[in-house]
Formats: structure tokens, sequence, C-alpha cells
């Protein structure tokens, strides 16, 4: 029986339209976890013959695709950096290139919406890690968070010795939006090192060049980084010592760590290129004297008027010899300055309030503010910045407890003993090292540093927990909820747990005790106040591992994972429902509207918009291989309602009518989802870049209702909110409400 073998068109219900390798456009019976791109083998046997279609289309789609695959070709030979991807809408060209660095390297390819598209293990550690990763269509964050878990768990990460970059340089120079790309790109990195601590560093460039250069060099755009610093200090690492090294073997070598094992900030800020002048000595002594080249102007108003020196044409390098005495002194005072305005001296105070640690700094309002003499202009935060050994702790070196992206926010609260907070832990009755580290696009300073003694604890202070799972399932999900710590540390079976680090829901169909790592997980969460998750494995939103089979029973449990050990709770079996959704009218043996022997709208053999035949006035020769809506699509008016009442909160947005909408001049078509958008320090929070608490793929879906603890909202704290309405050829958001939980 003959193999074939071709790229997934279009999934359409359940049939799988496939572009084969002899330039056919067959469908047949689509596959579970099937994606648009994807390259397939199937047997002859298995095409669904069609009883009639146009010879015309196939031959304009074909022209199509052979058009784009060519598109696609050359853009990467001519340095586009475009990648092939799939087909679906999912924008397959290369916005960002991101490695990640331990010594398993791996660089990701990343669209503009921040989606991979490409993974490539750049050694043979980094192989290892990626086997078993579905990375490619995942949000880069997402993809970070699950390389590094996998590193950690292959044994590639210990939080004692091993430092781990990640990198990212901007590829596509000419995007529209590159600055508010950039800076996406730079909260996530934040959140990264909030979320990882100070073994993880991250660089951001918009030097595209890296890139070039770091494919010549056959090293990830990381590596490429040291391997450039290095030239430069006169190191002399060549490029094999860079690629067979570990990220901190390479920090180590090149003396750019500090003393608790972090990279230099000053360093880590030459890497991207934006302060060259810091990378040697010498280049800072020689950059210290300004008004070298005021004098040379040329200088004084009355060489010309006078003949005495304007003639002897044979000693041309005497007159500005002669102009310099006077005229040094007289051109370099010019500089009067006048007062600054928008000056600031940081100052830390920290007090202590029952239990609680209280922190106050100076803050500013201007665009810019001058400092030592240097004006910082872009800020992006505050780092609120602990030590119990470093007498100056700076961020990045020293990790920080929170950050605040606004300006105005110059004040926090804390309990160490049950808020959740970054790192380090704050030990009860120890004496910690306090600053504020301000942190600019174009660089940092640093406040007063504050010695104070954490405050002790009462008995009833640190919760004791009996971690109980609780789990259900429906026709198209499973639900879980679970006891919540609420707070950073509990005592469970005797020991005080400190540092919360996330939730992981575990799953394993023969082991009747599953644990993290040692069963992977499918699902985690950093929030400790959250208290539950639901999803539908046929749509495959979880992280594989293991990969739920339908109608399989596993045992499932929660780890409960801290900085100084991790327990379990109780296990519970659970059937994977089958997948009914839509079975009836999908059904191939059926004779409803899916059914190839049927003459309805689905059939081969109708003329509507979901069949071969399309007239040629409908066909855009400029697009892949698409089905294209008659419909006129009607405008909306994307708005998002917030309600809380008794500890549940409801979010009621405006829906779409059919497949597509019109907003604000552009029309979106083939809807995917709506995405439900909350973010606490972000005041325009967007999917993928914040995340999302709840999504939906029913256009007619209008609202949805979950409790404020679940969803790890606060009493007396403030959230951004929004809809992001997302579809194949883009997406919008609705209006931002800022919500203040009660």
């Amino acid at each position: 029986m003959m193999e074939m073998i071709g790229s997934v068109l279009r999934i359409e219900k359940k049939k799988a339209y496939i572009f084969t390798t002899d330039a056919q456009i067959v469908a047949i019976q689509a596959r579970k976890g099937q994606y648009v791109g994807e390259q397939i083998s199937f047997k002859e046997a298995e095409i669904i013959p069609p009883k009639k279609y146009s010879t015309d289309l196939i031959l304009k789609s074909v022209v199509a695709i052979a058009a784009a695959i060519a598109l696609v070709l050359i853009g990467i030979y001519a340095g586009l950096h475009i990648v092939p991807g799939n087909s679906s809408g999912l924008d397959t060209k290369c916005a960002l290139v991101m490695s990640v660095d331990i010594n398993p390297g791996i660089q990701l390819m990343v669209n503009q919406d921040a989606i991979i598209i490409e993974a490539i293990a750049m050694n043979d550690d980094g192989a290892a890690v990626l086997e078993g990763l579905e990375l490619k269509n995942e949000t880069v964050k997402q993809g970070v968070r699950d390389i590094l878990d996998h590193a950690e768990e292959l044994g590639y990460i210990n939080s004692e010795t091993n430092l781990i970059m990640v990198t990212g340089v901007v590829s596509d120079e000419t995007m529209d939006n590159i600055d508010d790309y950039t800076e996406q790109m730079r909260n996530m990195f934040a959140t990264l090192e909030q979320e990882y601590g100070s073994n993880l560093f991250t660089v951001l460039s918009t030097d595209s060049k890296i890139i070039d250069q770091a494919a010549a060099d056959n090293l990830s755009v990381g590596k490429e980084m040291f391997y450039y610093y290095s030239t430069q200090v006169g190191a002399g690492m060549t490029v094999e010592d860079i690629s067979s090294s570990s990220i901190t073997d390479i920090v180590a070598k090149l003396n750019a760590g500090t003393a608790s094992g972090s990279i230099d900030s000053d360093i880590k800020t030459a890497l991207a290129g934006s302060q060259t002048e810091v990378l040697t000595a010498d280049s800072q002594a020689t950059a210290t004297p300004e008004p070298t080249l005021e004098p040379m102007v040329t200088n004084t108003p009355s060489p010309t008027p006078d003949p005495a020196t304007a003639t002897p044409t044979s000693e041309p390098t005497q007159e500005p010899a002669s102009a310099t005495p006077t005229s040094v002194p007289a051109t370099s005072t010019p500089t009067p300055t006048p007062a600054v305005t928008n000056s600031i001296s940081p100052k830390l105070t920290v007090g202590v309030s029952g239990e609680e640690l209280t922190f106050s700094w100076t803050g500013f309002s201007d665009s810019s503010v001058v400092y030592n003499g240097k004006t910082y202009s872009g800020f992006n935060y505050y780092k609120v910045v602990a030590s119990k050994t470093n007498p100056s702790p700076v961020y990045p070196d020293d990790g920080y407890l929170t950050y605040f992206s606004s300006k105005s926010e110059t004040s926090w609260s804390m309990n160490p003993a049950t808020d959740s907070y970054g790192s380090p832990y704050l030990e009860a009755g120890e004496t910690y090292y306090f600053s504020i580290t301000y942190v600019f696009d174009n660089g940092k300073f640093s406040s007063n540093t504050v010695q104070k003694t954490v405050p002790e604890s009462t008995s009833s202070t640190v919760g004791t927990i009996t971690p109980t799972l609780q789990a259900s399932s429906g026709n198209t999900y499973l639900d879980f909820s679970w006891t919540p710590i609420n707070g950073n540390s509990i005592v469970y079976g005797g020991k005080t747990y400190k540092g919360f680090n996330f939730y992981k829901v575990v799953a394993s169909a023969t082991d009747s005790t599953p644990v993290y790592p040692e069963n992977g997980y499918l699902y985690y969460t950093s929030n400790a106040w959250s208290d539950g998750w639901s999803f539908n494995p046929f749509d495959e939103n979880y992280n594989k591992s293991p990969e739920l089979k339908e109608g399989k029973t596993y045992y499932f449990a929660i780890s409960y994972v801290f900085d100084n050990g991790t327990f379990t709770s109780n296990t519970i079996t659970l059937t994977v429902p089958e997948d009914l959704s839509d079975d009836s009218e999908d059904s191939y043996e059926d004779d409803s509207e899916d059914s190839y022997e049927d003459d309805s709208e689905d059939s081969y053999e109708d003329d509507s918009e979901d069949s071969y035949e399309i007239e040629d006035d409908e066909y855009d020769s400029g697009s892949s291989y698409e089905y294209y809506e008659t419909d006129t699509a009607k405008s909306i008016d994307p708005v998002l309602e917030v309600k809380i009442s008794d500890g549940k909160i409801t979010f009621e947005w405006e829906t779409i009518d059919g497949n597509s909408c019109s907003y604000q001049g552009t029309t979106y078509k083939n809807f995917y989802y709506y995405k439900v958008v909350v973010d606490e320090f972000d005041s325009t929070p967007i999917y993928p870049d914040n995340g999302y608490l709840y999504y939906s793929s029913d256009t007619e879906t209008d609202s949805w209702t979950s409790s404020l603890s679940r969803e790890g909202l606060t009493s007396g704290h403030s959230y951004y909110m929004t809809i992001t309405y997302v579809f194949e050829n883009g997406k919008f958001t609705s209006n931002v409400l800022h919500v203040t939980i009660p």
C-alpha cells in the first residue's frame, strides 16, 4: 500500500486537508494532536475520495503554496530570519532570537506575538533537554519555563552552582511596534528573573548583527555576546572554549562574577552592547576628559582678519597651536550648568510594624532623573533588594523581593512569614541588608543600605496544613482543587517549609504515589493563593508529562515545592473522559452536514464556502490556501464589565457575531478564543504577554465566574483586567479595567 507524505493545510471539523509532496491536495480523517503545518505520512487508502472538485482551484492553490515556500527559503538565505512554520495564520516571521544557555544550549525563534515558531538544540545537552518537549506554538515565557524545569529534572541545574543565561536579540528591526515589542520582552525577562532568582540573568539587545555573527561562529546569541566580550578584554577565549563551556565556567574565566557567584551587573549591560565603554578600565579612563574637542571648533573668530598670522601657509599647524593656550579655558567654561531640577537623592527607610517590615523610598515623577551627574531615562522598575551577607545589595546580583513598575509607587509592607515574595527568604530573627535599585533603560543606581532584623512571628502566623486534593471529571474537562498555603511558608509533618515556589499537578498511569519531579507535571502555578485548576485534555492546553489518553485511568496528586523541600498531597484516581464533542454531527458514517456522501454545505459536491470550488473573484492569489466567509463581518465594540460579590468575580464581555468581526477598520477572521487577562502591574495587559486566567473557543461565551481565592486575586490589591480577542489573522483587546479587590 502506497505511503504518502504531505503538510497539513487546514483542519476543518474532523477532516485534515493535506498538500502532498507530489503537489496534490487531499483530505483524510484528522488525527488526535494534529496541527496545521505539521508534516505527516499516511496511506493512500486513508484519502477520502471527493466526488468532484475544481482542478482550477488546486492549480491556484499549488501555485500560491509553492510561491510561499519559495519566499520562506529566500527569506532565510537573505538574512530575513523567516522560519518555516504552520499556515494556520500563526505569524512565522521571526521577530526575536532567544537563547537559553546553561551548558545545555537551546535557541528559540519567536514571532511578533511572543509565540515560539522553532526550537533548535545548540549541543548534545540541549538536544537532551528538548527531547519530549513540545515548544512550537507555545508562548515564549512558558517555553523557557518548560526548558528550565526539564533541565533541572535532568540534573543540569543545581541552585548552588549553575548560572543560567537567557538572551534575546530582536531580529526584525523594521517592525512597526519595535519599541513596544522590546518593552514586552523586557517585562517578560524581569518576570523570569523574579521567578528563578539571581542564578538566572537576562540580556536583551536590538542589534541584529549579533544573530548573523553567532550563526557564523556556530554559537548561540548569548554565547556570541560572551565571545565578543572576551575579545574586547583580551581574555583569549576561543570560539571552541566558549562553545564547550558552561555559563558558570565562562563567567568565572572572564572574572565577570560577583562574590555571590552571580554575574556582574555592569558586564551584563556591556554584553548587550549598550555600554561598550565599560568593557575595559582603559576605555573608561580615556572617556573622562569630555571637552577636549570643544576648543577645536573653528575657534577664535579673529584669526582670518589678521594678515600676519594668516599668510604663512608653510606652517599650517602653528595656527591652532597659537590659538589653544587662551581659547581652551575660555571655551571649556561655557557650561555654567543651571541648577538641575530633576536630580534625586535616593533614600530608603525600613521599619518594623508588628510582624511586618515596612519600606518607603524616594520617588520621582519626571521622565528622566539625574543622579551623580548622569541622566537616567526610560524608567523600568524600583527593585526592593535584600541580602544576608552583602552590605551593598543590588539588583540583579542579589535578586529581589518585589518590584514596582510605576514611578508613583514608593512604599511596600509585607509579612515575611506569610506573604509571597521573591528571594531571599527572610528568616525571623535574622538581620538583612536592604536597598532599592532604580532600573532604567540606560543604567541603574541604588539607594542607601538599611540593616534591619526580621521580626519574630507568633506560633499562629505560620500555619499547618493537611494537603488535600479533590478532583472530578465531566464530559470534556478535568477539575482539580487543593488546599492552598496562602503565604510563603507552612508547617507540614512537623517541618516548616519556607520559600514557596510552586504547586505542581502531577499524574502517572502506573505510580500510585506520583510526585514532582520524578513523575513530571501537567500544570504548575507560583501563586500561593491559587487553589484549583480545570482544563480540557482534548484542547491539549497543558504540559504533556504525561500525555493523558482518553478512557485511561491515572493517579493524580499535588506537589508543594519550597526552597527547602517538597511534600505531596493525597493521591486520587480519575479516568480521563472520552472525547464526545460533536460526534453526532461530525461523524463520517452520519449523513449529516459533515458527511462526504451528503450533498449538504460541507460536501465536496457543494459550491458553498467550505467546498473545494471557490469562485475566481473570491480567491486571493497573494495568500496561501484559505477558505473565505461570504458573510459580511459585523463590527464590535469590545467592552468588558467586572462584578465582584460573595468572594466571586464575574467577567462579562461583548461577543462576536459569527466567526469573524470588524474592529477599528480591520476584519478579523477565523475566531480562536476569548482570553481573560489579568495583571497587577501592567496597565495594558494582553495575551500572550501577560498569560491568561481563562479562555473559551466558543464565540457565544459571554461571561466567566470564578472564586477570588482560586485565581489568586488578593484583597486590597488592584489589578488591570481585559479580554483579548484572538483570531487567525490577529488579535485585539477590550477596554482595560483597574479593579481593587475588596
